[in-house]
């Protein structure tokens, strides 16, 4: 048994709807994702905005790094290999990441009778307000989603997953939109 099947079991919902859960994955390279993390009031914050339908945890991973893999003698390779810390060996297997390269991010997942199933949610670390943002917005758009499924619903995992992927694309695309639009804005301003 694993820590996420301890807490799979810990906070699982007497009344046999779908247990939600959440992990802000980060390593100590993600110092903003850090900072708004081990603030009382910012979590107290998440906390109240993921409300009663699902519980959000939060896990640092061993920090990996890019190493130049040497050919023979001085030769090194163009492309530098990414080299996963062994600790994060269970948490890379739990959640089907290919490395700990990509992170911080949001693993949404709840065990359903096809097994687990996960969606992850890319965070902006590239300052503190970011970060608060990044958290807060995937909170909110998973809590909606879960909001906007019926009650009778909630045991109905196709049904929920369904709503989860609609939200989670749909955040997605207008993060990318909003991204396009700052890019015009800065290319416009250089007239």
């Amino acid at each position: 048994m694993t820590w996420l099947d301890d807490a799979v079991v810990h906070y699982r919902s007497p009344d046999e709807t779908i247990c939600m859960y959440g992990v802000l994955l980060y390593t100590d390279a993600h110092p903003h994702i850090k900072k708004v993390i081990n603030d009382d009031d910012y979590w107290k914050e998440f906390d109240e905005i993921s409300g009663e339908r699902w519980v959000v945890f939060s896990i640092r991973a061993d920090q990996g790094n890019l190493k130049q893999q040497n050919a023979r003698g001085n030769i090194q390779f163009f492309e530098p290999i990414w080299d996963e810390p062994a600790a994060n060996k269970e948490l890379i297997d739990v959640f089907e990441l290919p490395s700990t390269e990509h992170l911080p991010l949001l693993a949404v997942f709840f065990e359903g009778r096809d097994g687990l199933y996960k969606n992850l949610i890319q965070l902006d670390d590239s300052s503190q307000q970011n970060a608060h943002n990044s958290i807060k917005r995937s909170v909110k758009t998973v809590s909606q989603a879960l909001d906007d499924v019926l009650e009778e619903n909630l045991g109905n995992a196709d049904g929920v997953i369904a709503a989860l992927e609609l939200a989670i694309q749909h955040d997605r695309d207008w993060r990318y939109i909003e991204n396009i639009f700052r890019i015009w804005e800065k290319i416009k301003s250089l007239r």
